[in-house]
Order: C-alpha cells, then sequence, then structure tokens
C-alpha cells in the first residue's frame, strides 16, 4: 500500500467520524426539539378534579358547593391529569389527626400517575370513608407535575398499618404546609350570611389544591 493509499484511507475514517458525530448531533438537537414541542402542544400542568359523596345505592353524586351531610360519608375522587404527575390526599378531622387517604400502601395506583383520567382511591377500596369528627373536618386533594419532596419524604418515614389502610400522619404539619405553598387559606372567608364555602380550590407554583370542608 502506497503512502498517498494511507492518506486516503486516514481522511476516509476522519470523514466517517465526523460525519457520526454530526448525525449524533443532529438526532440530540431533534430530540430536544421535539421535547420542546411537545410541551408546547401539552401545555402547563392544569389537572382537573371532582370530588363526590357516594350513596348507600353506590351513586355518585358530585360535591359543588353544598356542605357534607352529618354523620358518615362515603367520599371517591375523579381526577384528570393532562401531564403525568402526583397525586396526594389527606384528611384533617376536628382534633387535628391527620391521615394519608392516597395513595393507599400496596394498592395501586400509585404515584407518579400517568396522563389520563383515575377513580380515587381506586378498585379496592373504591371509596374513602369519612367519620363525622365535627365543624372543620378537612380533606385535601394536592396534585403536582413534580414529585413533592415535602410530602415524600415524611411518607417514607412513616409506618404502613396494611395494604389499603390510610396511614395516620403524628405530626400534622403536611396538609398545613401545602395549604401555605398552594396559596390557600387556612379557612375560607365567610359570605354575608355567615356561611363558608365547602370546596374551594387554589393553585401556586405548580401545586394544585381542591379543599372540602365539613361545617363552618
Amino acid at each position: 500500500m502506497s503512502a498517498e493509499d494511507t492518506r486516503n484511507g486516514s481522511t476516509g475514517v476522519y470523514a466517517t467520524r465526523i460525519l457520526v458525530v454530526v448525525l449524533v448531533l443532529g438526532m440530540l438537537v431533534a430530540a430536544l426539539a421535539l421535547l420542546l414541542l411537545r410541551d408546547q402542544l401539552v401545555g402547563e400542568f392544569e389537572p382537573v378534579a371532582q370530588l363526590y359523596e357516594v350513596d348507600a345505592t353506590g351513586r355518585q353524586l358530585p360535591i359543588e358547593a353544598a356542605t357534607l351531610p352529618e354523620g358518615e360519608v362515603l367520599l371517591a375522587l375523579e381526577i384528570r391529569l393532562n401531564r403525568p404527575g402526583f397525586v396526594y390526599v389527606f384528611r384533617n378531622d376536628a382534633q387535628g389527626e391527620e391521615t394519608l387517604l392516597f395513595p393507599l400502601p400496596g394498592t395501586a395506583p400509585q404515584n407518579p400517575l400517568k396522563a389520563g383520567s383515575y377513580a380515587l382511591p381506586g378498585d379496592d377500596p373504591a371509596t374513602w370513608t369519612v367519620l363525622d369528627s365535627g365543624p372543620g373536618e378537612t380533606v385535601l386533594v394536592v396534585a403536582s407535575a413534580g414529585k413533592l419532596s415535602l410530602i415524600e419524604n415524611r411518607l417514607h418515614a412513616l409506618p404502613a398499618e396494611g395494604p389499603g389502610i390510610p396511614v395516620v400522619i403524628s405530626e400534622p404539619t403536611i396538609a398545613h404546609r401545602m395549604r401555605e405553598i398552594g396559596g390557600l387559606p387556612l379557612q375560607a372567608p365567610a359570605d354575608g350570611a355567615g356561611h363558608r364555602p365547602a370546596l374551594r380550590q387554589a393553585a401556586n407554583k405548580g401545586v394544585h389544591l381542591w379543599e372540602l370542608r365539613r361545617g363552618s
């Protein structure tokens, strides 16, 4: 093989390497462009939630503005996510005890949730039983596009009693902190007649909140 053939071979190798690098860079740029386009098409994280009271026949009654009736109530939640996200549901009784209603240990679905519609808490159980602990009892729904370390770090440290059993939070501060982050006042302002809305919502910093309150 002559020196010229060697030079030509080396030139061909370099040209091939440059071509491969250009192709890889082009693929990376195209992938990034697709991700940006997807975000533009999908838009902001805009979850939609609806709480239901479930009667003795299994019929779901949408909760809009009326307060919850006295006594034991069965609740269910329908939430639609236009993007993947994390959903949490908390209950605070009138005495301040905080319970995690979703996600439930050992049951499906679990966070993170894919984009789509979900009936929570799931198939088994299909509803949450909320006992009447008196005025001021709340159910708080939290939805976020990203994992909330404030919640996750606390939940991982809590013991689970068994599959499908809500987790009692010994130091009830998570829901209160989420209200602060989401811009939801601890207590809703009353109208001229002294009535307070039973269902209210807020969104701030990508965190969406819905709160259902019993009584005044």
